[in-house]
């Protein structure tokens, strides 16, 4: 339905108060893309998260 980049951009606009019944469905469509790349840039952005805290708390 939409590419990757499509649903950034349109989650993007939900989140910033401008997006509209295509946005929202864009967003509400890559929600639902388990196991796809919706999932795993979550995954990713967690894991990187946790990566940075533990990396930057093991130096002090």
């Amino acid at each position: 339905m939409a590419t990757k980049d499509e649903y950034e951009a349109a989650r993007a606009r939900v989140a910033s108060g401008h997006g509209n019944e295509r946005d929202n469905q864009l967003v509400e469509w890559g929600a639902k893309q388990a196991g796809s790349w919706g999932n795993s840039m979550r995954e990713a952005q967690k894991s990187a998260a946790k990566h940075e805290k533990n990396r930057s708390s093991s130096w002090f």
